[in-house]
């Protein structure tokens, strides 16, 4: 538990807190504006689908970013300091876990809020909003790719250290998109990069998702366990 309170006094910091209100309230407009265009002449079922399209690419460009900035800030020299006075009393195993565990945390947390917004603007600026399990469902998909790309760009800062990292890796997510919209055929590229589509379902089953996550996690410990990143 003092472990787990140490990492969140350096990582729960004011340029966090930032971010994340910045993104609920970007993607809160966002759902507003769609909710609010959405025409009455057509049915109740087309509009919700319009609703969620439109605004789930935004949604996916937020988490992926928020993930990646997260995850190589909270891992940067930087808000590792501390990682020196305490390595003589838990493993540099445990150390990574916890970390990753409490960035997880806050990804749990940032998708739920972007969930909240987009139920609250539906119902508030379209009359005839219904809930959804699948749209509940396709959130949840969310974090498994946005963990995805979290690992990767993880993976990446380890072995170079730069910051950069956290545009190339969300360069990457929207070139998979990209890919994938234009109406070719992308399996090669959907092995190695995750890929959500407009309904916010995997090309694959969510068993290869689980499996490229499963790599990252393991391939980030050994970097960790043997690298000189701390």
């Amino acid at each position: 538990m003092a472990l787990i309170k140490c990492h969140l006094n350096y990582l729960f910091n004011k340029r966090t807190i930032w971010m994340l209100v910045a993104g609920v309230a970007i993607a809160f407009l966002v759902f507003t504006l769609n909710a609010a265009s959405l025409d009455e002449a057509r049915g109740y079922r087309e509009n919700n689908a319009i609703y969620f399209r439109t605004s789930f690419l935004t949604v996916k460009l937020l988490v992926v970013f928020f993930a990646v900035f997260l995850v190589c800030d909270f891992f940067s020299p930087h808000n590792s300091q501390y990682y020196y006075l305490i390595s003589c009393q838990v493993s540099r195993a445990c150390y990574f876990t916890t970390k990753l565990a409490i960035v997880a945390f806050l990804e749990t947390g940032f998708i739920f809020l972007l969930y909240m917004s987009f139920q609250m603007a539906g119902t508030a600026f379209y009359s005839e909003f219904v809930f959804s399990g699948r749209i509940c469902a396709s959130f949840a998909r969310l974090f498994v790719y946005v963990f995805f790309y979290g690992l990767l760009a993880l993976a990446l800062y380890q072995v170079l250290n730069n910051s950069y990292v956290i545009i190339v890796v969300f360069s990457l997510s929207i070139l998979s998109t990209i890919a994938n919209e234009d109406g070719s055929t992308n399996s090669v590229l959907n092995l190695f990069l995750l890929y959500l589509d407009e309904e916010g379902c995997f090309p694959y089953h969510p068993h290869h998702a689980l499996l490229l996550i499963v790599f990252l996690l393991a391939g980030n410990l050994l970097i960790f366990m043997f690298g000189d990143c701390k």
